[in-house]
């Protein structure tokens, strides 16, 4: 901000004055002043201007040589922080605010908590304008990072894929509890005898945010451009798309696969405008239109804004607007008596935190023994009980209801002779993982571990978008992440083994690729949602007797919401879906 310097300037004058009292005129000179501030006379002139101009001090010259001036300060040092940081928030800079806070962290400790405190109020979660005509309802949240791929094709993290289903809409959606397909973009479809013919008929009228109507040319356009992205593995079954006339989508197979229609209710198969291929990709311009629920309307690195869209071709949603501050240490606002009348759900998320091996690389990752000590000392239950945090139940397996292997226990070696068994370590090991505060606790856990047994780990906490390159990937011998098992576990099991920025398809090696890879081809041609389980569950399987991961915990959930919010349940992925909440009562 352009006041930084002259924040300073005040702050040491007023502490070389020694703390004044405001709006009392103190006798100096310019001499003195100029001593306070470290600077020449003549800038310790332009500074005073400065000040005065800003309205922070007055300051009346001394009138004839030797004279003393007049000097006032006017605003409270700690007041004048809160009122810079408080110039942020209106642009939504709550990282701002912050960062500029914490440089007079020292001088002033109370600032951060009064700066959270102050702030709460914008940020209660349900707000209305009741300036307007009529009362528009917005959700309001922070969250910790920018949402900056909101692609369907390209978005991976939880958080994006969340944003994603909010702003685009697939041809059909799976309904997980009846284990059904259901109608969406497209209100019918139908297959040849062989199974590998698709027809889709798509709905009339609906648009996209910019008001253009959606055609076969945009299923046709939005297909085919996954071939070149990350999700590349799931367009492998089709061979054509084509487009017979404004409603209808013709879709070959190369054979007869169960899962394709898991696949198009994916959100990565969501349809976009044909023409949005021509539009700018950079991240802050580019705005993705799609059918959903919610239109974006700004997404740069202080906030994001959707806006309900009124020509939804379903029920609309009964939020007017979303906006996401981004705040990079999370504002914890406090429990007060307002809260009192809030509700608290907590629940264990499906997401499951591991350590992964690198397969792929020589050396201690790749060798079993190695494997079996660490899988060995890394307790999870001593994990979760001195970490604490959200850090809820152990997990014994990626699936949910953790069906662990019982392989080689009852013949398990002494961890001495396993030790004594491997190489020597001549370099330190690299585990990567995510630069936040659970898996930073959870990295420096297994460091410290490790090191009792003389196994010495460096530490690579690194941004998502660096972690998830294939080339960090490969230079990794440790990987700690999370990873997701959702509604479709067919799908979810999948993306974790071929998904281009999967930590598993970078590491397993060649040889246990191959296994999968024939488990895999059976799935697609199991129709029973039974039966393709337990071949999901023997993957599973083999992936924990050849150590391939090490699951400690599932996350522990807590959410608190006003108790007039309704219809805030969360999803496998943790999030609410934002076009199902409404208010009570307004």
């Amino acid at each position: 901000m352009k006041v930084q310097r002259q924040v300073d300037h005040y702050l040491r004058l007023y502490k070389g004055m020694n703390q004044p009292r405001l709006g009392i005129k103190r006798e100096t000179t310019l001499n003195q002043v100029t001593k306070i501030l470290c600077c020449t006379q003549r800038n310790t002139q332009l500074i005073v201007h400065k000040l005065r101009a800003l309205h922070w001090i007055t300051w009346l010259p001394g009138q004839g040589r030797g004279k003393c001036s007049h000097l006032t300060f006017l605003i409270d040092p700690e007041d004048l922080l809160m009122r810079i940081a408080m110039e942020y928030t209106r642009e939504w800079d709550i990282k701002g605010a912050t960062t500029f806070l914490l440089q007079y962290d020292q001088g002033f400790p109370s600032i951060r908590e009064r700066f959270e405190r102050e702030l709460e109020p914008s940020l209660r979660l349900v707000h209305y304008n009741k300036k307007r005509a009529q009362q528009k309802s917005t959700l309001r949240f922070t969250y910790n990072k920018p949402l900056r791929q909101l692609d369907p094709a390209h978005g991976y993290l939880r958080s994006e894929r969340h944003m994603i289903k909010q702003l685009f809409d697939p041809l059909i959606t799976y309904h997980p509890i009846r284990d059904a397909f259901e109608p969406h973009l497209a209100h019918y479809w139908e297959k040849d005898a062989s199974k590998r013919q698709w027809r889709f008929y798509l709905r009339k009228g609906v648009l996209f945010h910019h008001g253009v109507p959606m055609v076969a040319k945009d299923v046709v356009y939005s297909f085919n451009r996954l071939r070149k992205t990350p999700v590349s593995w799931m367009t492998n079954p089709i061979t054509s798309v084509e487009a017979l006339d404004d409603h209808t989508v013709d879709i070959c197979l190369k054979e007869e696969d169960t899962l394709f229609l898991h696949l198009l209710s994916h959100e990565s198969f969501s349809i976009l405008p044909a023409l949005d291929r021509e539009r700018p990709q950079k991240w802050g311009a580019y705005f993705p239109r799609g059918t959903g629920p919610f239109k974006l309307v700004r997404n740069d690195q202080n906030m994001v804004i959707f806006e309900k869209f009124d020509a939804y071709f379903r029920e609309r949603a009964l939020l007017d607007r979303i906006e996401i501050i981004i705040d990079s240490k999370e504002v914890d606002t406090p429990f007060n008596e307002h809260h009192q009348r809030w509700r608290f759900d907590s629940s264990t998320e499906s997401n499951v935190m591991m350590l992964i091996f690198n397969g792929k690389k020589d050396g201690l990752s790749s060798n079993p023994h190695f494997r079996e000590v660490l899988a060995r000392i890394l307790d999870s239950g001593k994990m979760i009980e001195e970490l604490g945090g959200a850090r809820g139940r152990e997990a014994k397996s990626l699936i949910d209801g953790d069906h662990e292997s019982e392989s080689g226990l009852q013949d398990a070696l002494p961890i001495e002779r396993l030790l004594e068994a491997l190489p020597f370590q001549e370099e330190p090991l690299h585990l990567y993982s995510f630069d936040d505060e659970d898996h930073r606790e959870d990295a420096r856990w297994i460091q410290q571990q490790c090191v009792v047994l003389g196994i010495r780990i460096q530490l690579h906490l690194v941004p998502v978008e660096e972690l998830i390159r294939v080339e960090t990937m490969q230079m990794a011998d440790l990987i700690l992440d999370e990873t997701t098992v959702g509604d479709c576990m067919e799908l979810s099991m999948l993306e974790m083994l071929y998904h281009e920025k999967s930590f598993f398809k970078h590491t397993l090696s060649d040889e246990l690729q191959s296994i999968i890879d024939r488990d895999v081809a059976k799935l697609r041609h199991i129709t029973n949602h039974t039966e393709r389980q337990q071949v999901l569950y023997a993957i599973d399987q083999k992936l924990q007797e050849e150590k391939v991961y090490i699951s400690f915990y599932r996350n522990y959930k807590r959410t608190l919401s006003s108790s007039t919010v309704k219809g805030s349940s969360t999803n496998a992925e943790g999030w609410v879906s934002f076009e199902k909440l409404w208010i009570q009562g307004q």
